[in-house]
């Protein structure tokens, strides 16, 4: 007689060959309504990448069709960092952003003029990482007071949710902001490794399949690492809502049935994840670089829990975005359920 571990895995690759057929019935139907001459309504996303683990759903979603299933067509414009890519969608170039929500609830000129509409991971998602000539000095946070940490953003205006998570990292060691450097290193592989090699930063903070590369090639040592559901709840209390698709209020009052038609397809593209092995999310990204492969196929094994699973809001996390933002601006003594007047979610959803 089979077991239960038997009997859970044939559920499940019945689930995956039930998910495959429905995609391949729905990319016929995308197709057929194509040919029928209804043009795709264009959708524009401004995002951090390309490649930044965090965003890869976005990436995926077209490559899956999952888009024009929900008759869209998505351009994603890639920018160095979350803050850049909201203002782009701000100043109206782009439809929608995806960056991380603290970031964007605590950037002048969002509150009110543009809401958070759907989740795309459940994690913080972010590596604190030492240089590995550190490793016999460093050996938590609370070794980092004095040292150089490199961030995406380094400045309080408009900073960065890496900044934000550092801070928060070091808040939890009985480190101040004050007592270490932060520097700008953008969002590129190659300035991490510059930046490293140089001497020029300890640390710094980094996304998958960043932190994975880094490793592989024994330059960074992780210290921190909240991709991880549990150390997330660890550090965080909870889970917590960090990477997030959001529009203006201009859009989402004039075109309502863009912010539907985008959150079901990102919806697709999360479900699609959550049925399908991490090498098929790599061949369907369609890079062509074995090592890149290699690399990202390793980052996603350990660390595929980190997206939403259904872009559903959840309470839970966004209390934990709340109490973090409460920790790093203790002077602006924002009341209890503040964070929720940065979330439409009619679209996505919402539990507890």
């Amino acid at each position: 007689m089979a077991g239960p571990m038997a009997t859970t895995g044939r559920v499940a690759d019945i689930l995956k060959r039930c998910w495959c057929w429905f995609a391949a019935c729905c990319l016929v139907l995308a197709q057929t309504t194509a040919l029928a001459g209804e043009e795709p309504m264009s959708v524009i996303v401004a995002l951090p990448g390309p490649g930044s683990g965090p965003m890869l759903p976005l990436e995926l979603m077209p490559r899956l069709n999952f888009d024009r299933l929900e008759g869209i067509k998505v351009t994603l414009r890639f920018f160095a960092g979350g803050p850049p890519a909201i203002k782009d969608m701000l100043t109206g170039n782009s439809d929608f952003a995806v960056a991380g929500f603290p970031a964007f609830a605590a950037m002048h000129g969002v509150e009110g003029q543009a809401y958070s509409v759907a989740a795309v991971t459940q994690t913080p998602a972010y590596t604190l990482m030492i240089a590995q000539r550190h490793m016999a000095t460093i050996r938590g946070p609370h070794d980092l007071a004095g040292r150089t940490i490199g961030v995406h953003t380094p400045t309080k205006a408009g900073q960065s949710t890496a900044r934000q998570m550092a801070e928060f990292i070091l808040h939890t060691a009985g480190i101040s902001a004050d007592q270490v450097n932060f520097v700008s290193i953008g969002q590129d592989y190659d300035a991490y490794v510059s930046a490293i090699a140089s001497g020029s930063v300890d640390a710094i903070v980094v996304n998958e399949p960043s932190a994975t590369k880094l490793e592989t090639e024994h330059l960074a040592h992780r210290l921190v690492d909240l991709h991880e559901p549990n150390v997330a709840r660890k550090y965080m209390g909870s889970l917590f809502l960090y990477t997030q698709l959001c529009a203006r209020e201009a859009t989402i009052r004039a075109e309502p049935e863009k912010i539907r038609r985008m959150v079901s397809a990102l919806r697709h593209t999360l479900q699609w994840i959550q049925l399908n092995a991490v090498q098929d999310f790599v061949v369907a990204l369609g890079i062509k670089d074995e090592e890149q492969r290699t690399i990202l196929t390793g980052a996603l094994a350990r660390n595929k829990r980190m997206y939403s699973p259904d872009a559903e809001f959840s309470n839970e996390q966004v209390r934990a975005a709340e109490r973090f933002l409460r920790v790093l601006e203790p002077e602006q003594r924002h009341p209890d359920g503040w964070m929720n007047t940065f979330i439409d979610d009619r679209w996505a959803g919402r539990r507890q």
